[in-house]
């Protein structure tokens, strides 16, 4: 068994997502010493830039802002259409597919799917 989750955990190493998902299992199994430790090592193998601080944060408030006009908006929609209006507002209305590109590569990289 041992051997076992040395594997799992060496394997899920390799990506944020994997280690998430390890420490979820774990949360389930009701290992949560084991599920504190993976949370610390993620934290140490994939820190929070700045920037994907702040886009949370910012996708937080919007998201409470939707709420109380009652649109239920993940955050990460949030997040693009906030992003996606002050580039159409400072480009003055010539937005075209390579902004809108742009701002989904920025999205899928601050809100990674789980």
């Amino acid at each position: 068994m041992e051997k076992l989750i040395v594997s799992l955990l060496k394997e899920a190493k390799k990506s944020k997502k994997s280690l998430g998902e390890l420490r979820t299992l774990a949360r389930h199994l009701q290992m949560n010493e084991f599920a504190d430790k993976l949370r610390e090592l993620e934290s140490k193998l994939f820190p929070e830039s700045k920037e994907y601080k702040e886009a949370h944060e910012r996708a937080k408030k919007l998201n409470l802002l939707f709420r109380m006009v009652e649109l239920n908006i993940p955050e990460s929609v949030c997040w693009t259409v906030s992003e996606t209006l002050k580039v159409y507002n400072r480009k003055k209305g010539n937005f075209d597919l390579l902004d809108a590109t742009k701002l989904i590569d920025k999205k899928n990289e601050l809100f990674p799917e789980k």
